[in-house]
């Protein structure tokens, strides 16, 4: 099952529960996480069937991410990414995490601003159209913060 942060688009996975973005906030807008696993299982003995609920913060979701984590997101380039998950790893100041997603934009290049990964796994990094290179990406790699493995 996939979980979805529907403000901003974004699909990451959270053990079969069903994410969405309350409201945008400044800094940790609080998340819902609805586990869904039991839903439409054809329960027929007269027993309602209702799936256990577990609500967490933005901020909360992100510390279950542990510094020196592998961390794989979906999204491609500039869209569809869990962005709020993103700027909260970083605003959290996790520490060498390997970052995994097939095409990472805005995403990546703002971890590698942050000093937060050490490690990319990536096919392409590009920022779209008029927006030009990802610079703090470049960096990090020119300068031997961040190691990448491409796999284009």
């Amino acid at each position: 099952m996939k979980s979805e942060l529907t403000k901003w688009g974004g699909v990451i996975k959270c053990t079969g529960a069903r994410m969405e973005q309350a409201q945008p906030a400044s800094e940790s807008p609080p998340a819902r996480c609805y586990d869904d696993r039991n839903v439409g299982s054809g329960n027929t003995n007269g027993m309602t069937n209702s799936a256990p609920k577990k609500i967490i913060s933005l901020a909360a979701l992100a510390n279950l991410v542990p510094d020196g984590a592998s961390l794989a997101v979906g999204g491609s380039f500039l869209h569809r990414g869990p962005f709020a998950l993103i700027r909260e790893l970083a605003r959290q100041q996790r520490r060498h995490l390997e970052f995994i997603k097939p095409s990472p934009g805005y995403d990546v290049d703002l971890l590698c601003r942050a000093g937060v990964v050490t490690r990319i796994r990536a096919g392409i990094v590009a920022m779209e159209g008029n927006f030009g290179l990802a610079q703090w990406f470049r960096r990090a790699i020119e300068r031997g913060d961040a190691k990448l493995e491409e796999h284009a």
